[in-house]
């Protein structure tokens, strides 16, 4: 018994320092119900984004058009835009319908609209899309030969063929060493000046032309000057011509080739002396606004344009600067 009596206390003591554990099985459902809720939290998230979107747009939208490209402009959404006819464009995105496939064609497009997130800009969400096909012209009628018993269809002339829509590339990203020499556009036709051509310039002429209009800006480290650019205008060099030391050209749509622009910017050889130690100058010509500034190493510049658009012209000419790139 007394040998005994040792064990019999050790026992007690171990048996009254022993620590009580809670279930384990509380911890984990604790941790796993966290974790549960902050991965559910992600979705929801992105579910309430969705639905702010759904709730500003507009659907059952139709517009008619040309796609082309979105191209480099200030709107950082939608990867295509539709031309319409008024020279208007609209924004263009889908995860149904594969837009490249409608890139230089006329089509229908219907979805839902909604403002873009910079001003003054609509985007659509493209549902589905209709291709527009030209009209076909009709064959003549086939005359039968006036000899009985031998009478021959005449053979049919052979159709026209159809024009093809033109198509609008997008907006050149300008190198600072552009272009090789290229030939002088053609001249417009009377007509073509008249109708099409004034109806543009009076378009462009309708453009806020207030300094925080002017986001663009078109550079040459070459020449070595830069020259600003109406936000909703196109541009695009054409470097050196046979008349001028340096050619660029400025429209309310895209500038493919000589011609194309509205607006049009040359660098000319020989010294320009202004009156009154003026650095520039802007002057009628006919129907045409010319706006004059010298420039180094006996050159000076030249903007030509529509008469209405003397304020444009008017501030690009009094905006050329020096090129300060690296």
């Amino acid at each position: 018994m007394i040998r005994l009596f040792p064990i019999i206390i050790g026992f007690l003591t171990l048996t009254a320092c022993a620590v009580r554990v809670g279930p384990p099985s509380q911890v984990s459902s604790s941790t796993a119900s966290q974790t549960a809720e902050s991965e559910d939290s992600s979705p929801n998230e992105a579910n309430a984004a969705s639905e702010a979107i759904q709730e500003r747009e507009t659907h059952n939208v139709t517009y008619r058009g040309i796609v082309q490209p979105a191209g480099i402009s200030i709107y950082m959404q939608g990867s295509h835009r539709l031309l319409l006819s008024d020279r208007r464009f609209l924004l263009l995105e889908s995860e149904n319908v594969d837009l490249n496939g409608y890139v230089g064609e006329e089509v229908e497009v219907s979805g839902s609209t909604r403002p873009t997130v910079e001003a003054n800009g609509i985007i659509m969400r493209v549902e589905k899309t209709k291709l527009i096909l030209p009209p076909q012209e009709e064959s003549p009628v086939p005359e039968q030969s006036s000899v009985q018993g031998t009478a021959e269809e005449k053979p049919a002339e052979p159709e026209k063929p159809i024009q093809p829509i033109p198509t609008e590339p997008t907006q050149p990203t300008e190198s600072t060493e552009d272009l090789a020499v290229g030939p002088e556009p053609a001249e417009r036709e009377p007509a073509e000046w008249t109708e099409q051509l004034t109806e543009v310039i009076e378009a462009m002429a309708k453009e806020n032309f207030s300094a925080e209009h002017w986001t663009q800006e078109y550079c040459s480290s070459h020449i070595g000057f830069c020259i600003p650019v109406h936000r909703n205008w196109w541009y695009k060099s054409f470097g050196t011509t046979t008349s001028t030391l340096w050619h660029v050209e400025v429209g309310n749509s895209p500038v493919l080739n000589l011609g194309d622009g509205h607006i049009s910017i040359n660098l000319l050889p020989g010294d320009l002396f202004l009156e009154n130690q003026e650095t520039t100058n802007v002057q009628v010509q006919g129907s045409a606004i010319v706006g004059l500034r010298p420039w180094s190493g006996d050159r000076h510049f030249e903007i030509r344009a529509g008469s209405a658009l003397e304020p444009a012209v008017r501030y690009m000419i009094e905006h050329i600067n020096p090129y300060e790139g690296n």
